[in-house]
């Protein structure tokens, strides 16, 4: 894990530079409180998977899996990114990015008091990332704990968005506004709540195609 190597490289010579402690986001305490508040992306998830479900119907009765192998399927899948992603993007990419932008802002022009990598942040990016999720995440994205928080915030669900190209044009948009929820549920309510609330959507947008599967197949037979 290339990302924990270099945390604990900053936080052991450059202690400050990272402006949060390691494990500053691994509390227990708000998991029921974030699972609650999560709701309108579960039912947004199951909304927009029970759209797509009935459009790919005869994708769906074509499928060589039994509903039950999907439902497992699913629940493994589910379980590995929920506990992957988040350990992998909203916490350890996102708090290496922090020390890493801030090295890349002095190269680019920071050493002369003018970080064009800052400037780009704080008078564009910001901006459209506040206005796109509304306000919810404007603490963060305008952190009094410096410009490189909401900037790794949004280079690092970038990443975590780009993973999802293979979802095509809806879940690769879809993602992002996910992953920027998912920030604020670590934020809010802990890594943790985040992990369990990942896995939850997964289950989700995977059971439903499953059951899918299932009624078709007890129609044909």
């Amino acid at each position: 894990m290339v990302s924990a190597v270099w945390i604990f490289i900053v936080q052991t010579f450059w202690p400050g530079v990272i402006p949060f402690g390691t494990w500053d986001f691994w509390h227990f305490d708000g998991v029921s409180a974030g699972m609650a508040a999560s709701w309108p992306i579960f039912v947004w998830g199951a909304s927009i998977t029970v759209v797509l479900t009935f459009l790919h119907g005869s994708e769906i009765r074509q499928s060589p899996d039994s509903g039950t192998h999907l439902f497992v399927m699913g629940l493994l899948r589910s379980a590995f990114a929920g506990l992957w992603e988040e350990i992998c993007f909203r916490w350890l990419t996102f708090l290496g990015s922090i020390a890493t932008l801030k090295i890349v802002n002095f190269m680019f022009f920071g050493f002369l008091g003018f970080g064009l990598i800052e400037w780009i942040y704080i008078h564009v990016f910001r901006w459209v990332a506040d206005f796109f999720t509304l306000h919810h995440l404007h603490g963060y994205l305008f952190s009094a704990k410096g410009w490189a928080v909401g900037a790794s915030v949004l280079s690092t669900n970038a990443l975590f968005r780009d993973g999802h190209k293979y979802q095509g044009g809806l879940g690769y948009l879809n993602s992002w506004f996910i992953g920027m929820f998912l920030f604020w549920v670590v934020f809010e309510h802990g890594l943790p709540a985040a992990i369990l609330v990942h896995f939850v959507y997964d289950v989700i947008v995977f059971t439903i195609p499953a059951i899918g599967v299932g009624l078709r197949r007890k129609q044909r037979y």
